[in-house]
């Protein structure tokens, strides 16, 4: 006859096995979205950003770490992101606190990889520090308090408007006295 003691606690030690590596290798979840800082078009009196604008999440250990996380997402009329996103961290464990951003920028000019736009192109929320979750419920979200400002494509200065200008215009000038030379040394080889 079995001993039921030792099958109990063969049992348990079985099922603890089993059960603890998946907890112990479980990521840190991070919600994201960004509810309480909208984004804006050119500065905060600028409109609200909307279809073709979009964001991307910024995740790192350390304020210094931040790097892109998840798929970029397009933002919806007022300012905000048009869907939460949850994401398993790697490297992090739930309960742990890491630091998010939300960079943001116009995808109509620079398409949805965060890799192809000029660094001087993105607007940038605060940088936040939010506690992972174990699961997506309850949703933990980042408190963004200032909101990322997508910044004006920049428009060529008046300086280099002048100078391309006053280029064409010389080199126009000097495209007419070559001819004016060429004709009079035309004139000057024909015979008298």
């Amino acid at each position: 006859m079995p001993n039921n003691g030792y099958m109990r606690r063969t049992t348990l030690a079985a099922l603890l096995l089993l059960w603890l590596p998946s907890d112990v290798r479980s990521q840190g979840i991070l919600s994201f979205y960004n509810p309480g800082a909208p984004t804006y078009l050119i500065s905060t009196n600028g409109s609200f950003a909307g279809p073709g604008i979009w964001g991307q999440a910024l995740v790192g250990l350390t304020v210094d770490s931040l790097t892109p996380l998840g798929m970029p997402v397009e933002h919806r009329t007022g300012g905000r992101l048009s869907h939460i996103q949850h994401f398993n961290v790697p490297g992090t464990i739930p309960g742990e606190s890491i630091f998010v951003q939300m960079a943001a920028w116009d995808g109509t000019l620079w398409g949805t990889n965060i890799v192809s736009v000029p660094p001087n192109q993105f607007g940038y929320t605060d940088i936040v520090s939010v506690f992972l979750s174990s699961d997506v419920s309850p949703v933990i979200l980042p408190v963004f308090t200032l909101s990322a400002i997508v910044p004006q494509v920049p428009e060529p200065s008046s300086a280099v408007t002048m100078l391309l200008f006053g280029g064409g215009a010389w080199f126009w000038r000097m495209r007419q006295r070559q001819r004016i030379v060429r004709q009079s040394e035309l004139r000057n080889r024909e015979p008298k």
